[in-house]
């Protein structure tokens, strides 16, 4: 009762007043905008501009006067109050694009093959379209229709091939006893739930190992100055099969994780279900000129991280080893030579040199432009450094969206937790060239006269288990 009554007395809406177009606002800049396009078709009907410059130069005018407009407009809205416009700063809907639709205009808006139409819907939809306006506003639908029904394809067999990935990793136990973990800033929310990896003291107060982080506690560490905690991870889960509780954390409830609990489902559903939101976004916009294009690069980029190919196109040059950047010169083929110490790189045409003469760099830092490498990368640093990049790309698409992180690391665990024997040491059941898991072979070395030896290796999400 007192839930239903609250939410009673805060009720928010709205009315038509808040859909009253803003006409002073369009006429100020669309009247100035139409001499212009006027004058840029003159210049494209008379052959002195060809179509393809003449409809560049429109659609960046009119980007422009789009975004003058929209600033304008909502300095005007905070100044005299409207519903709709409070509700998009609080961040729930409607997105600002969406509410530009309403009263000003959806203005410039892309077929369905992507292309910016360079003629501008320049009434809003609280005012009804013109004809004109309305064949146009029809392209960006169906480019939103046809997108909706593409794009959810797209993370709907992504969430097959991460859950296929990472079935296997239920919770087998309580806790595996690792005193390894994952360095994260004090500011960050993806501490809570997790458990302390080793013992935390500041201020005179001292949080012991296996302590549960919770906002309460955090806050104190805050306090404290404490800048980061080592924090329990799937990645660091020494469980020889599956995952322990300690290492994913507690439940949302703040009760451990029990027992059988498939965190590989859990972790390849929440990617799967995020991605085809950022995926439904292109459709609710209603084709609107950029209003997809990160959403399209975010899960593009995720597809290319978690399928880790063979040969990544444009992928970055890292350096070779440790040491100053003793030269960078043009090189005779094109592109750039780096020399790092005394070994020498070849940075390709069409990729940015990122390091000076005389800079310090470490193993497997990137020299140039462009995406890591996952394998390159492990063949010159660790499979600790692998697993904190899969994880920070990831990462970077979903955490807006609300995935936690420790649901990345458990997918990042499935694909970085296998290795081949270089020597099988002691046993008796692994010989030379078998493939482990990594968390079997640190399990089975424990207790082994002559450990293992193991070299891990990385296999993308379309590689069976």
């Amino acid at each position: 009762d007192l839930g239903f009554g609250h939410a009673y007395n805060i009720g928010f809406s709205f009315d038509l007043e808040d859909f009253s177009a803003l006409r002073g606002i369009r006429s100020k800049h669309m009247g100035p905008a139409r001499l212009k396009e006027a004058g840029i078709r003159k210049m494209m009907s008379s052959g002195k501009l060809s179509r393809a410059d003449g409809d560049k130069r429109i659609v960046d005018m009119y980007t422009k006067v789009t975004g003058a407009m929209g600033a304008e407009s909502q300095a005007l809205l905070t100044k005299k109050g409207n519903k709709l416009y409070a509700m998009n700063r609080a961040g729930v809907k409607p997105k600002w694009n969406q509410l530009q639709q309403m009263i000003l205009g959806p203005m410039l808006l892309e077929n369905a093959k992507g292309r910016v139409i360079p003629v501008p819907v320049a009434r809003s939809y609280s005012e009804g379209l013109s004809t004109a306006g309305y064949w146009v506003a029809s392209s960006g639908a169906r480019k939103g229709l046809i997108e909706k029904v593409v794009s959810v394809q797209v993370p709907g067999a992504l969430n097959k091939q991460v859950a296929n990935t990472a079935m296997s990793y239920v919770i087998t136990q309580d806790d595996c006893g690792t005193d390894k973990g994952v360095a994260l800033d004090v500011g960050s929310p993806e501490l809570v739930d997790r458990y302390t990896a080793k013992t935390v003291r500041f201020g005179g107060e001292v949080v012991p190992k296996n302590t549960l982080i919770t906002p309460t506690l955090l806050s104190k560490m805050k306090s404290g100055k404490v800048s980061k905690v080592l924090a329990r991870s799937a990645l660091k889960c020494s469980s020889p099969k599956g995952l322990c509780s300690r290492c994913y954390g507690s439940s949302e409830s703040g009760r451990p994780v029990e027992k059988g609990t498939n965190l590989g489902l859990i972790a390849g559903a929440s990617i799967g279900e995020r991605g085809t939101q950022l995926a439904m976004r292109v459709f609710h916009s209603g084709g609107v000129a950029g209003s997809g294009g990160t959403v399209t690069g975010g899960i593009n980029r995720v597809i290319q991280v978690l399928k880790m190919p063979a040969t990544l196109s444009g992928a970055a040059t890292l350096a070779p080893i440790s040491g100053t950047i003793a030269a960078v010169t043009k090189s005779p083929v094109g592109g750039h030579d780096v020399t790092v110490g005394s070994e020498q790189v070849y940075v390709p045409s069409g990729a940015a040199v990122l390091v000076k003469k005389g800079a310090t760099v470490k193993k497997g830092q990137p020299l140039s432009s462009g995406p890591i490498d996952p394998r390159d990368l492990l063949e010159k640093t660790n499979i600790d450094v692998v697993q904190r990049y899969l994880t920070d790309e990831v990462s970077k698409v979903y955490s807006a969206e609300g995935v936690r992180r420790r649901n990345v690391e458990v997918v990042v665990k499935a694909l970085t937790n296998l290795g081949v024997v270089d020597d099988a040491g002691s046993s008796d059941s692994i010989v030379r060239g078998d493939y482990v898991s990594l968390s079997r072979a640190a399990h089975l070395n424990k207790t082994a006269k002559e450990p293992m030896k193991v070299r891990p290796i990385l296999r993308g999400i379309e590689t069976l288990p």
